[in-house]
């Protein structure tokens, strides 16, 4: 990180980020293009391993990159406040956000599955759900990724 005196080093500040923001965006490269998609998440941090979980359907161009090429970047930002200036170099912005990298992994098994959209459900709703129809089981993809290399900013 250039700057930082801006870096979050406290595992609080990072908790609590995680738990205001509600949508990630996760970075792919499909060929030689980039290409980003926000989703819904969820989080669990343990041992200095952020692993990340969202879902999608099951066929798409997510689903396509994501067999070719495993490799993400996620970023999740909140806490915005435009801090005006005297003039347009002088105006800046408050802000937070996590930046991380690894490999998105499918999650193929019910219960894998299950477990991780009722983490995404309390995330984005504050209440856990466990009871999902087979069906939709059947049409949902799910997602984790793991990152080591994860990084919060804050100004």
């Amino acid at each position: 990180m250039r700057r930082s005196q801006y870096q979050i080093e406290d595992t609080e500040t990072l908790i609590e980020l995680l738990n205001e923001c509600k949508i990630m965006r996760v970075a792919m490269i499909d060929g030689e293009t980039p290409y980003i998609v926000p989703v819904n998440y969820a989080y669990e941090l343990s041992e200095g391993i952020l692993t990340m979980y969202f879902h999608c359907a099951i066929e798409g161009r997510k689903i396509d990159i994501l067999k070719k090429n495993k490799n993400v970047c996620f970023e999740l930002d909140g806490r915005f406040e435009l801090v005006m200036g005297k003039d347009a170099c002088s105006t800046s912005c408050k802000y937070a956000s996590i930046i991380g990298s690894g490999k998105a992994e499918s999650i193929d098994d019910v219960k894998g599955k299950t477990s991780a959209l009722s983490l995404i459900m309390e995330q984005q709703t504050g209440k856990p759900v466990n009871d999902f129809p087979e069906a939709a089981l059947a049409k949902t993809a799910v997602f984790l990724i793991r990152s080591k290399d994860f990084t919060g900013k804050t100004r």
